[in-house]
This record gives structure tokens, sequence and C-alpha cells, in this order.
């Protein structure tokens, strides 16, 4: 079990938030992200696993994440693809950069937020399937339910009460992967 000797979350992510609404010039991000439990995670991750530089890492990897849900060409590019399919990290690599952080840390949260991605392709097979959009789960090349139960297994098995704090698994088990309320 780690917990961060320095755990004020709340007001790094206000001012991480702050700085990419700032950044944006856009002060909706604030409003529609204050809230969101995975971009909330994504902040304090690089801080709970003790990376160096954690708020160079945190602003990356939240910046990273508001790219991939910018309408248009942005989010195109980081929708889901075969290329994908690889590893249920593949799409998440570009928010699994940390600098001398806690391996058991860091993948705890790692799972969580492929767990969060595979439930948001579940929820949206059928949409995805009228739009005609690639999904794994949808195209039977990811098997949910044991990937599923792999991940909270997996979760599970690293106790963390900084992160649980921030997005309990029973809350996870309930969330998309956008986050946005």
């Amino acid at each position: 079990m780690y917990i961060c000797p320095n755990a004020d979350y709340e007001s790094r992510y206000k001012i991480l938030l702050s700085s990419l609404s700032d950044f944006l010039h856009d002060d909706t991000i604030v409003v529609l992200h204050q809230q969101n439990p995975i971009l909330r995670l994504i902040a304090a991750l690089p801080f709970i696993a003790g990376c160096s530089q954690p708020e160079r890492v945190a602003l990356v990897h939240m910046s990273t994440y508001l790219l991939m849900a910018q309408p248009g060409l942005p989010k195109q590019v980081f929708l889901h693809n075969t290329t994908d399919n690889q590893s249920l990290f593949t799409r998440l690599a570009l928010l699994n950069t940390f600098p001398d952080g806690k391996p058991d840390v860091i993948k705890r949260g790692m799972n969580i937020l492929a767990l969060v991605m595979i439930q948001d392709h579940m929820h949206d097979m059928e949409n995805d399937k009228q739009k005609n959009k690639y999904n794994p789960v949808e195209a039977g090349i990811w098997e949910f339910e044991s990937l599923r139960q792999s991940l909270i297994h997996q979760i599970s098995q690293t106790t963390c009460p900084d992160m649980e704090a921030i997005f309990p698994l029973q809350a996870v088990l309930k969330q998309d992967w956008w986050g946005i309320p």
C-alpha cells in the first residue's frame, strides 16, 4: 500500500485544469470537467505514484485526454481502430508515461483507465454498429466479461487509498470513458 505524503489533489487539480482552460482559451473546460473522475485520476496519478515532476506529467496527460475529446479531427484521430487491438493499453499509451513512479500504483491507475475504456466500448456497441464505427467488443476481438474480470482482479491486487478516494472501484464499474456528467 502506498500513500502519497502531500495529497492535496483538489487544489492541484483546480490549478492544472484552470491552466489548461487558459491555454486552450476555453472556460467551459473547467465547468465541464470539474467533477470528471477520469480526468481527476489522470491528474492525480503522477502525484500518487511518486513520479518526478508530477505537475508536468499531469498537465501533459490531462492535455492529451482533453484533446482526445475535442470534436472534429482530433477526436477522429484518437478513435479506436484495428491497430489498437494489439493490447488493451495501445490506445492508452500516450497517457502512460511516468518517470520514476511506483510501478504497482501506475499499473493500478492504467488498469482503471483500461476498464473504463472497455466499459465504454460495451456501452456504445449498438450505437457504434449503427454508425459503422469500429468497436473491438462489438467486433468480437475483445471479450468484454473476461477482460473486465481480469482488470477488476488486477486493480484489487494493489491497495491505494489515495486513488480509491479520487475514483472508488465501485464508481469505476459504472463509468464510461469520457466521464462527462
